[in-house]
């Protein structure tokens, strides 16, 4: 049964004085300094919030130890008195022998608190743990004196001392306080944020007269100690314990996972959110630690300064289509996309937040000129994306794969455009290896070239451009949404303090669902979902997603319309497109009953029916039509050998007519013909392409035997000495339809 708040008939006898806090925090609600404002038992016992116990009043001093390991071997160095579980450790109350006059004490092991000071009282909640405040031990206050306090703090403190004293020793510290020193270290292995430590160390007289530099300088020192130099905690016996820094981590491994560990940091402090997969428990704890080693949160400047953030706690939801559409409602109030793509990007959204059990993923990309909502697409998606890491687009590549390789998150990237080269090829390394897990990026040691640096990349990536990437290998691992100006007048023109409110509130459901599901999540079932008609790679980055709603088959369906209508768009974008015209220009020609198509032919047709968009001669064209995976051959026509497109391997012809040809009546033509070209349907080819197809179609007029006449005709009185033109129009070889009936 949970005790009544501030309940013990040894503290309602006492003179102590409590005061209001918070519900579920250890904020006072009141100014508590003041004497109307501190209550006696009587007073505040039917209060409904949190309440804390003044220390110093009726000499109270309060032991607090931040830990049971620290309780455990301290506890016997103290009388037998009032115990209370906290959160995380222990409080140990005491009567002084005379009025108190320090008001805090810091030892390496936890708190002294009296004078000033004030502790969250028996039957309180803890703000982190959710877990209340008990008394353990039920027996009066005891008293304790100057001399036995003393005596205590320098047992306890010895061997704190010896375990700082590696640190002191390897230190380059030239600051006027090895002791603040060594107490800025101790709290920043434990886990301390910045301004965390610079509260705490208040306590030493010499900082809080200390100039802000010397501040700055002993925690910047201090920090690059503890990050060069993870020292090895000490078991009990004295034996090394190795220690390491993460931001997540599974027990025992991922292949049966039990027990899922991600690091929270509520601003204060950085600690382990734990999920136990069998009693389906949440734990809170500071840092992780076996009989072979401890794991520590990890800790940099980029959290105190947001450039990476991670959540601040876990907020349960009621279900996934809740938490679904409140994403997209997030979405929906800052940013302008259309209905299908939103559906789309929440579930990319919270494949981020699972991305690691899957092993490859695609990456989400907005591209756009200034002014179409580029950046607000990069803050509302990126910023609710898996620890969202916010870098800008001129970068060195040495931070860059060090801030993948440290966080594992999301890699958010504003103006993607890279001009210097040294920096493009170093991001486009990262987009061509961070798809597809198990591909690290190699880099040389700067300061010895015989030492190999392995980063690892695979990650979600959320990324703004102006243009596309010319790699098309990285083009065609992006997702793109393509931006324009907006005309909705709903949408805030800046993002307030509520934005940062929500994301950090979806932020907080996500890891609930990455901690309650990661167990749960298989990529295998995706693969059991047919996706034929999709195109390769755009089946390879989405297959992932599949596994998390691989059962569900209403969500299964419109995820695949979505990348079908996606893959219309692409082939759009491509029949438009050098190639596409170049694609298109051979149905057009085969259409024709041409059975010998040679470079030449494809240019001639190429500069007649598109003259506005290109100008080509038949060498560049037919290397490019190499590329494309059409081949040539050499063969003999009417006595003479040339290179003549090979149409015998229809499987080739297929895939890249499939790719690239839009219009339906060219594809029915193909495939009376014996081809078996995929139909796209439902897509508006651009009004030039439409004009052009109508020019086309002039050369159609006749069946068969005419066009066979053209063939022979054009190739019989085409001039030796033209062949080495670029540019050879139809009308000197097309007959028109009075001359070929003339003819006939």
């Amino acid at each position: 049964m949970q005790q009544k708040k501030g309940d013990s008939v040894f503290l309602s006898k006492e003179s102590f004085r409590y005061i209001k806090l918070k519900p579920d925090s250890k904020m006072p609600l009141e100014a508590w300094k003041n004497e109307q404002n501190q209550y006696s038992y009587e007073q505040i016992k039917d209060y409904d919030g949190n309440i804390g116990v003044v220390c110093g009043k009726g000499n109270l001093l309060v032991i607090d130890f931040d830990q049971m390991s620290a309780y455990e071997k301290y506890k016997d160095l103290l009388p037998d008195t009032l115990e209370v579980k906290t959160g995380k450790g222990m409080h140990l109350y005491l009567k002084y022998a005379e009025n108190p006059e320090f008001s805090y004490k810091k030892p390496g092991w936890g708190e002294i608190r009296a004078k000033d000071c004030y502790v969250v009282a028996p039957g309180s909640i803890h703000p982190e743990t959710k877990k209340t405040y008990n008394i353990v031990k039920s027996v009066p206050v005891q008293e304790i004196t100057k001399k036995e306090l003393d005596e205590f703090i320098e047992k306890s403190d010895e061997k704190e001392k010896q375990n700082n004293a590696e640190e002191t020793k390897h230190s380059d510290d030239k600051s006027r306080s090895a002791k603040e020193y060594r107490e800025v270290c101790r709290m920043i292995r434990k886990g301390f944020s910045k301004y965390e430590i610079f509260r705490e160390m208040l306590a030493f007289e010499k900082w809080a007269h200390a100039t802000p530099q010397y501040k700055e300088l002993t925690y910047k020192n201090a920090l690059n100690f503890v990050e060069k130099n993870p020292i090895k905690q000490k078991k009990e016996k004295g034996d090394d314990k190795p220690s390491e820094k993460k931001s997540f981590f599974v027990i025992p491994d991922e292949k049966n996972v039990v027990e899922i560990y991600e690091q929270i940091y509520d601003g204060e402090k950085h600690k382990f959110v734990k999920y136990n997969y069998t009693t389906k428990e949440i734990d809170y704890l500071d840092y992780y630690e076996t009989d072979e080693k401890i794991i520590y949160p990890i800790m940099g400047e980029e959290i105190d300064k947001r450039v990476v953030m991670i959540p601040k706690n876990i907020k349960k939801y009621d279900n996934v289509i809740n938490l679904d559409e409140k994403i997209r409602s997030f979405i929906k109030k800052w940013l302008d996309v259309d209905d299908n793509y939103l559906k789309y990007v929440a579930w990319n959204i919270r494949f981020s937040w699972v991305y690691d059990r899957f092993h490859t993923l695609n990456y989400t990309r907005a591209l756009g000129d200034t002014g179409t909502g580029k950046s607000r697409f990069l803050d509302t998606i990126g910023l609710i994306s898996y620890k969202p890491m916010m870098v800008s687009g001129a970068l060195t590549p040495a931070p860059l794969f060090r801030i993948i390789d440290k966080w594992r998150g999301t890699l958010l990237i504003d103006e993607g455009d890279q001009n210097n080269s040294d920096e493009a090829n170093a991001f486009i390394k990262i987009l061509n290896c961070g798809y597809e897990k198990g591909r690290s990026v190699m880099r040389c040691d700067q300061n010895d070239a015989s030492n190999l640096n392995f980063f690892y990349v695979y990650g979600p990536k959320v990324i703004t451009t102006r243009k596309r990437f010319q790699d098309k290998a990285t083009e065609a691992r992006c997702m793109t949404k393509i931006m324009s100006q907006t005309s909705r007048n709903d949408i805030p023109d800046i993002l307030t303090q509520n934005f940062f409110d929500e994301a950090e509130e979806i932020r907080e459901m996500l890891l609930y669902y990455r901690l309650t599901n990661y167990k749960y999540i298989n990529p295998e079932e995706g693969l059991k979902v047919n996706l034929n008609g999709i195109e390769p790679r755009l089946r390879q980055v989405n297959r992932g997603f599949l596994g998390m709603f691989a059962n569900d088959p209403e969500q299964v369906e419109d995820f695949k319309n979505y990348l079908i209508e996606y893959q219309k768009e692409i082939i759009k974008e491509r029949a438009e497109s050098f190639d596409g015209c170049l694609v298109r220009s051979i149905a057009e020609l085969i259409n024709l009953f041409y059975e010998n198509i040679t470079p030449t032919d494809i240019a001639t047709y190429m500069n007649e029916n598109y003259p506005q968009q290109y100008n080509v001669n038949s060498r560049y064209l037919g290397k490019h039509a190499k590329n494309l995976g059409l081949i040539f051959v050499r063969k003999k026509i009417d006595g003479t050998t040339k290179n003549t497109l090979d149409l015998s391997d229809k499987g080739v012809i297929n895939v890249v007519f499939s790719r690239y040809i839009v219009d339906d009546d060219i594809i029915d033509k193909l495939n009376e013909k014996g081809y078996d070209v995929t139909k796209v349907t439902s897509v508006t080819v651009s009004s030039q392409i439409q004009k052009n197809a109508k020019n086309a179609k002039n050369y159609e007029k006749s069946e068969k035997a005419r066009a066979q006449h053209n063939e022979r005709n054009f190739r019989n009185q085409r001039n030796p000495e033209s062949l080495g033109k670029d540019v050879l129009h139809s009308s000197d070889y097309l007959l028109d339809d009075s001359e070929f009936f003339e003819n006939i």
